[in-house]
């Protein structure tokens, strides 16, 4: 780590993490004030998600992922941009060959719990819920406990449409 914090900004130049599972970097200025104005540049390779998951306490978790992303904003309007790169990504019975996303995080005042999360995903040969899913294709939107969705899903024969709002209670 090479870089500074004071009166609530951290100047990075430059944070290097390399190991056996990861590797990551990141450079800019991060501001957790509510008047300067963050502009941190990151790149993330998760090598080994299983091993990663595991020191989490996660199980059956497997593949690959790559996040190139940028936060700007501050404490009053924190946001991350950036996109996912995931390879032979899994989660217990479900999986997926290939899945990518761009997405936009902010979280407003530094709460998490009113972080608004949007996210433009395309996977290609997933299986979840016992379905064979040859493409999906899904635009997503978290916030306020609430997910709004559109998405296109096509198995071999079959395609579906659908347009909705799940409710998190």
């Amino acid at each position: 780590v090479d870089g500074s914090y004071e009166k609530e900004i951290a100047e990075i130049k430059q944070l290097s993490l390399t190991g056996p599972d990861v590797r990551a970097n990141a450079s800019g200025r991060l501001a957790l004030n509510a008047t300067a104005a963050s502009n941190l540049k990151y790149h993330v390779e998760a090598i080994n998600v299983a091993e990663l998951a595991r020191l989490a306490g996660q199980q059956e978790v497997s593949g690959s992922a790559v996040l190139d992303g940028t936060v700007t904003g501050n404490r009053t309007s924190l946001t991350t941009t950036g996109k996912l790169d995931g390879s032979k990504l899994s989660y217990k019975t479900s999986s997926a060959l290939d899945l990518d996303s761009t997405y936009s995080v902010t979280i407003p005042e530094l709460q998490v719990a009113k972080a608004r999360v949007e996210a433009t995903t395309s996977g290609t040969f997933l299986k979840v819920g016992g379905m064979e899913i040859n493409e999906l294709t899904a635009k997503t939107t978290y916030a306020d406990q609430r997910v709004n969705f559109t998405t296109n899903v096509k198995e071999k024969t079959r395609e579906l449409d659908a347009t909705g709002q799940l409710v998190l209670h």
